[in-house]
């Protein structure tokens, strides 16, 4: 479980090294324990380790155009984009996302990145692709795994962004 905490900060750091903005990423400041178990309680679900410690850390954020879907503090802020509780709710209300999944990243509204929140292992889940052109039973017997928990997904969306600004 730490190593994934260890993503999120080696992926600040290499955002900080490399010399870039990353005001858009940081802006609100992380969410209290509170409101993750809050959220946790109303929806019935459980985070991995490296999201709730992304969501004390930063609480949600952009970087370099690639917005990460997280929480703010206040519960009215469910207009503001980048809540993944907002969006998670609209997509299962609409009947878009199985109860099992948390969005986290928004694919230009075709798809979503989602926590897996049913594979648990180690205090982590993957983060998997959900494509509404997709069948739902395919995904299901044969979900395309993006990374093998938030941490790693994080690490590897910041250092791919990090290499297309340099170039």
């Amino acid at each position: 479980p730490q190593m994934s905490a260890t993503n999120i900060d080696a992926a600040l750091a290499a955002i900080d090294a490399a010399g870039l903005d990353r005001t858009y990423l940081s802006h609100t400041g992380g969410v209290t324990e509170g409101r993750i178990s809050e959220v946790e309680r109303e929806l019935g679900i459980n985070f991995p380790s490296s999201y709730r410690y992304f969501l004390k850390t930063l609480g949600q954020g952009d970087f370099e155009g690639i917005e990460f879907l997280g929480l703010f503090e206040e519960k009215t802020a469910l207009e503001k984009w980048g809540n993944a509780y907002r969006v998670t709710l609209e997509l299962r209300k609409n009947g878009f996302l199985p109860d099992d999944l948390f969005a986290v990243k928004n694919f230009e509204g075709d798809a979503y990145a989602c926590l897996h929140l049913t594979n648990f292992r180690n205090e982590e889940c993957p983060v998997i692709l959900w494509d509404f052109g997709e069948s739902v039973a395919r995904q299901r017997t044969n979900p395309h795994i993006l990374a093998c928990s938030f941490g790693e997904y994080f690490f590897n969306l910041i250092e791919e962004l990090i290499h297309d600004a340099r170039e």
